[in-house]
């Protein structure tokens, strides 16, 4: 059955969780830890993606979007977070109070999501520097990451085209492509490779 959702904005405390949450039963996904990146995230380009509610008791129950609810508590309670406090208002999708299958659109929205491909994560950093005017400074403020990781996933674009195109193929693991970036000539790199993958052949 196909629903629909009217789009709605609802203040940071009139969220609350939802018992159909899937992610109700484990905390620690919720974890301060666990969400500095998305809280980085929010603060900085704000909230990309709407939250799925549903009333409840004067209430707004976040059905789906648990961790960027709770990355935007934290950010109300943080004084030094511009632009976010317990009235501020959110873009929500609201779900009709008599729908049936509020837990399978919870499960829906968590598992259907893939974890970001490393290779990817590198284009985008790359893309960002070259047409944004980026700095690893500012991303990893973006996406509440180190430095040092950002440098990590930018010293891919050291390694020959042609042999990240294979980890990503998953022709090779992701180990064995960062190993090549050890070496300065790409062209050598490449002739390494290919001379390895005649090895195997």
């Amino acid at each position: 059955m196909t629903q629909s959702f009217k789009p709605t904005t609802v203040a940071i405390g009139d969220l609350v969780a939802h018992p159909a949450n899937v992610r109700t039963n484990s905390p620690e996904t919720y974890a301060t830890e666990n969400i500095a990146h998305l809280k980085a995230s929010i603060a900085v380009l704000g909230l990309l993606q709407s939250l799925l509610v549903q009333k409840i008791d004067g209430k707004f129950g976040v059905l789906a979007g648990g961790r960027r609810h709770a990355a935007l508590l934290e950010l109300a309670a943080d004084k030094t977070a511009k632009g976010f406090t317990n009235s501020t208002k959110i873009d929500c999708r609201l779900v009709p109070d008599d729908c049936d299958v509020t837990t399978a659109l919870s499960l829906a929205e968590n598992i259907t999501r893939a974890p970001m491909n490393a290779i990817d994560e590198f284009e985008a950093f790359a893309r960002m520097m070259e047409v944004d005017g980026q700095t690893p400074e500012t991303i990893a403020k973006t996406f509440g990451t180190t430095v040092a990781a950002v440098k990590g996933r930018l010293r891919y674009g050291l390694i020959h085209p042609d042999i990240r195109a294979a980890a990503r193929a998953k022709s090779i693991t992701l180990d064995t492509m960062k190993a090549f970036a050890d070496h300065p000539s790409q062209e050598v790199q490449r002739e390494v490779f290919e001379a390895l993958t005649k090895e195997d052949n």
